[in-house]
């Protein structure tokens, strides 16, 4: 951590300002981040995709969900430090359900991680 903050802001104060939207964090750790992002959803694509080449899409619980977002810039801060913001707090959440045990549709009220494990488990009849 320290060798980041040291060559990537100058610094620890540095990070904590681009953090708190103080001062622009460098664009090239804008641009890693979004890469990163874009990255992990081309994986999760790649995963789906694996999963209908095998034959295997059609019979398969998929869970997709975030632990917490991150801002680019979003609220005039960045990462996912230090404040509460929509891009932090309002993080993907998505479940593929073949056996139509749950209802389909978007959920508007507060749901936790906690939740997510015993719902798996009610589509696997544990």
């Amino acid at each position: 951590m320290a060798w980041w903050q040291g060559n990537v802001y100058g610094g620890r104060e540095n990070r904590l300002k681009a953090a708190t939207g103080s001062i622009k964090p460098p664009q090239r750790e804008v641009d890693t981040f979004e890469n990163l992002y874009a990255g992990e959803i081309r994986y999760a694509d790649s995963l789906v995709e694996t999963l209908r080449a095998q034959g295997q899409w059609e019979d398969t619980v998929f869970v997709l969900f975030g632990d917490h977002g991150d801002s680019f810039g979003d609220g005039g801060v960045f990462g996912h430090q230090y404040f509460v913001h929509n891009s932090i707090i309002r993080v993907p959440s998505l479940v593929r359900d073949p056996t139509g045990t749950l209802e389909s549709g978007v959920v508007e009220s507060l749901v936790s991680l906690v939740d997510l494990y015993p719902t798996i488990l009610s589509l696997s009849d544990v």
